[in-house]
């Protein structure tokens, strides 16, 4: 019965093209790859484009609207279990930075 949902040590489907994961503003899932992992640090949101921060993250679509949305709905506080008011200045910085086709700016792989 949970076997079709996803494995647990890589959250893929089955026939999938990598992990899927869930954007925190509008909770489409989509390819990891198409989404900005965000991480907490010191009271500010920390986009982590290259996944190489240590602990917690979560995931947002690279837009202005999934953002806001997220922001609106205190969704990073609650995934990223954490308290109190984040700055997310740096991520509208790195949002603001993405292509309007979609493709990120960011990615090791131009």
């Amino acid at each position: 019965m949970f076997a079709a949902r996803c494995n647990r040590r890589g959250d893929q489907q089955p026939g999938s093209q990598g992990p899927v994961r869930t954007c925190v503003g509008c909770r489409e899932q989509a390819p990891q790859q198409e989404l900005l992992r965000v991480v907490a640090g010191n009271g500010i949101l920390i986009p982590d484009p290259q996944r190489r921060e240590p602990g917690r993250g979560c995931s947002v679509h690279p837009n202005p609207a999934c953002l806001e949305l997220a922001l609106r709905r205190r969704a990073f506080t609650r995934a990223l279990k954490v308290s109190g008011e984040y700055d997310a200045s740096r991520v509208r910085e790195a949002i603001g930075e993405a292509r309007p086709d979609g493709q990120e700016r960011w990615s090791s792989s131009s």
